[in-house]
């Protein structure tokens, strides 16, 4: 009997740091979640940068692909993220990084 292990460690590492545009790029950096229990996430009222949507939103997809393949332990967590794609903001690149 033979053990077979799954892992996206190799896909997430392939994941952009977080962009120069970016509200948190003051260091190079990967996604980290899931984030703590205790994390608010608020919606935004003003209109989000159409680049740091692009981005916020392209690192949300990327991550529902790494939840869905091996690691269900995002599910919750990319949950409460996915409802911001529309007007990511200071905050929700935080929760992700």
């Amino acid at each position: 009997v033979g053990i077979m292990k799954i892992g996206q460690k190799a896909y997430i590492d392939r994941f952009p740091d977080v962009p120069a545009t970016s509200p948190t790029s003051t260091s190079s950096l990967k996604p980290l979640i899931p984030f703590s229990p205790s994390t608010e996430l608020r919606k935004a009222d003003e209109p989000a940068d159409r680049e740091n949507v692009k981005t916020y939103q392209s690192l949300t997809g990327s991550l529902i692909y790494a939840s869905t393949v091996s690691r269900p332990d995002l599910s919750l967590a990319l949950g409460m993220l996915t409802k911001h794609n529309l007007k990511p903001h200071d905050p929700h690149f935080a929760a992700v990084y």
